[in-house]
């Protein structure tokens, strides 16, 4: 892992600046975080066991725009009225590789609705950034969500 103060407080910041976007429902730029060729996947150990996963989100930018843009609908009804989020990223770690920023990070998303129970969600996320312009950029990422922790009525959140 990588020793550079300053990168990894450089990528905290990012991960905690994409974190506050999605708490405030800033979208559409949280998606201007991604790459164009972005991969975007998140899944879930199956509650038998086994190391077996599924897929959840399977995603590339397009697909991730068209959930933005679903939200925007009468047709998110997993997210009406929406959901209030605090999400709490920590033990980053950083390893710096050919042209690309290795990171590894867990998630914790608390979700609240009127009339339901706080719920929350509870994910290991393992991303690459790069630089695009002088900025850092989402590439890939991928995040288990850790299936006894999932106590949400449904995934309608971004990870």
């Amino acid at each position: 892992m990588s020793g550079n103060l300053q990168l990894r407080a450089e990528v905290q910041d990012f991960l905690y600046y994409e974190a506050k976007l999605l708490d405030e429902g800033e979208f559409d730029r949280w998606l201007e975080l991604f790459t164009e060729d972005v991969e975007y996947v998140v899944t879930s150990a199956t509650l038998s066991g086994g190391g077996d996963t599924i897929k959840l989100f399977d995603d590339d930018k397009t697909t991730l725009t068209l959930r933005v843009q679903r939200l925007r609908t009468n047709f998110a009804w997993a997210e009406d009225p929406p959901s209030k989020t605090v999400r709490v990223v920590s033990n980053v770690l950083t390893e710096i590789g050919q042209g690309v920023i290795k990171v590894y990070s867990n998630l914790v998303i608390y979700k609240a609705r009127e009339g339901v129970d706080v719920e929350r969600v509870i994910a290991r996320r393992k991303d690459e950034l790069v630089r695009e312009g002088g900025r850092l950029r989402i590439r890939r990422r991928e995040a288990q969500v850790i299936p006894p922790t999932l106590d949400a009525r449904n995934l309608s959140v971004l990870i």
